[in-house]
């Protein structure tokens, strides 16, 4: 490598390539350490946890990362990891620096009112998890955009088969199921109102008679439907099920804290070649 240090190949002071090793070092033994596996505090107050214990605490760790997580694709939030040190437990979430305070602060109030969903009667907890969920669908208007746009742009296209005018699909005349679908997206502008009615649309029965009666031609367009109303319908999924979780995890809701990675940004990284070198070795 000729007379080349370190950081004379990366472009970094010593500082930099301390702090990038301490970082990976980090993640790395947390990694190691299963940090999606229950927290020993977890285990004592549950010494007969199952599989559907670790399972729910993998899946709480998951939907906190997607309600902190304000851009498409995992950009602001790239991973989130819980340690358990020293008596308390710390969420560590790995984010680009632009996005760091803001996900930080972002994830301490989501923690702050899961720890008032433990003792929470129905009526509070019904408050609290749309609170979870508003704050959450306010903070990610790009995501929201997209995903309405994305809906509206293929659902043009009529999805079941025709059918004479009046016929009945079920209890409802043809057109029903089309007008919950056309209410959606008639309100994709308002982004709380549509999150709403994406959630509530799985569960009513014009989803079921589409589903149903679809045109074999269409199944690709349908499942895409699918998708993208349970992407909007997932902010308030997400939040029942923190909210609902927040029992099992009390012992690490009672005594956290959040910290930060930034995750480093591939368009700034320095960039450099072995070419020089390689010409050396062939002379």
């Amino acid at each position: 490598m000729g007379d080349k240090s370190p950081s004379a190949i990366f472009h970094q002071d010593v500082d930099a390539v301390h702090a990038d090793l301490y970082d990976g070092l980090l993640i790395q033994s947390l990694s190691q350490h299963d940090p999606t596996r229950l927290p020993s505090s977890v285990r004592r107050d549950s010494p007969n946890a199952s599989q559907d214990i670790q399972f729910e605490w993998h899946r709480f760790l998951d939907d906190l990362c997607f309600l902190c997580d304000s851009q498409s694709g995992g950009k602001s939030v790239v991973a989130l990891i819980a340690e358990e040190a020293r008596g308390e437990h710390v969420f560590w979430v790995t984010t680009e620096l632009v996005y760091q305070d803001v996900a930080v602060a972002h994830l301490n109030v989501i923690l702050h009112l899961l720890q008032k969903c433990i003792r929470a009667d129905e009526g509070c907890m019904r408050a609290l998890i749309e609170q979870i969920a508003q704050i959450s669908i306010r903070r990610s208007p790009q995501r929201v955009h997209h995903y309405g746009s994305r809906l509206k742009n293929i659902t043009a296209e009529r999805l079941t088969e025709e059918f004479a005018e009046g016929q009945s699909i079920g209890t409802c005349t043809e057109t029903a199921p089309y007008e919950a679908l056309d209410h959606i997206i008639a309100i994709r502008h308002l982004h709380q109102d549509l999150c709403e009615s994406s959630y509530l649309f799985r569960y009513k029965d014009a989803y079921g008679l589409l589903k149903q009666h679809i045109k074999p031609t269409s199944k690709e367009t349908w499942n895409r439907v699918r998708h993208f109303v349970g992407r909007l319908g997932h902010w308030h999924k997400t939040a029942i099920s923190l909210a609902r979780a927040a029992a099992s995890f009390a012992s690490v809701l009672q005594n956290f804290r959040v910290a930060a990675i930034p995750s480093p940004d591939p368009g700034k990284q320095a960039r450099f070649t072995l070419d020089e070198d390689l010409e050396a070795l062939v002379l």
